[in-house]
């Protein structure tokens, strides 16, 4: 059974402002109906990508965030940069449409609400982003880990397996997440991120409503981009892939 939401309020327009890149430590920048927002992210391993490779792939996740945020408000309209095509927009737009759907749901709201919302990018100084051109690295996998059962029997199951690395995604926000990186990092090559997504998603929700899908696979897909030239595949728990 779903537990009951409710919306307090929703947004006019909320805005992707920019991406800043400082020593491996991204900053993004949103406007929500004027109100200034700042969502900062970092990793406990640093990434060998070229600077323009990292802000290619830094504002795909500031688009992830964009997206979560325009759940929180139910925004009306959402704005990014002028920096991509057509299809690079629809795609982003397509997949909104379908992480959304869940709260619409929950507050019995019909699908014609996501059909209404308008999208538009406008010109800046940023540049365009341009393909990533990255040679695989000879590590063989990466392991998203969400801290459930099967990040523990993967753990077991691959621990002889050299060149197997273990990722953590918005580990402050999971208590059994935090207690699986605790124990795994100990003898595993485990790396996690750092964010005040959680501290600034709160607010939000206290003031629009509440998240009730979000892009974590989006997230872990763009986050680990970071370090495509270390790793050769992702692995992709279950848990994590029934989402979007």
């Amino acid at each position: 059974m779903l537990n009951e939401v409710t919306q307090k309020k929703v947004a006019t327009t909320v805005s992707f402002q920019n991406v800043e890149l400082i020593e491996n430590k991204f900053t993004f920048f949103y406007l929500v109906d004027g109100e200034k927002i700042s969502i900062s992210l970092s990793h406990n391993k640093k990434t060998t990508l070229s600077r323009e490779d990292q802000l290619s792939i830094g504002f795909n996740i500031g688009m992830c965030y964009l997206l979560e945020l325009a759940e929180i408000t139910l925004a009306k309209h959402i704005e990014t940069f002028e920096i991509f095509n057509d299809s690079m927009l629809l795609y982003w737009s397509e997949l909104y449409n379908d992480v959304v759907l869940e709260k619409l749901y929950q507050l019995k709201l019909g699908v014609e609400y996501r059909n209404a919302v308008t999208w538009s990018a406008r010109t800046t100084t940023y540049g365009r982003i341009s393909p990533l051109k990255i040679k695989r690295g000879k590590k063989s996998v990466v392991v998203c880990a969400t801290g459930g059962k099967e990040s523990l029997s993967l753990a077991k199951a691959l621990k002889d397996y050299t060149g197997t690395g273990f990722y953590f995604l918005n580990l402050e926000a999971n208590k059994h997440r935090t207690r699986a990186y605790e124990v795994l990092s100990e003898e595993l090559d485990c790396f996690r991120s750092y964010s005040n997504r959680p501290r600034i998603f709160k607010h939000l929700q206290n003031e629009y409503g509440p998240l009730s899908c979000g892009v974590d696979m989006a997230h872990l897909v763009f986050n680990m981009c970071l370090f495509a030239n270390q790793y050769r595949t992702v692995l992709i728990g279950n848990e994590y892939s029934s989402n979007f």
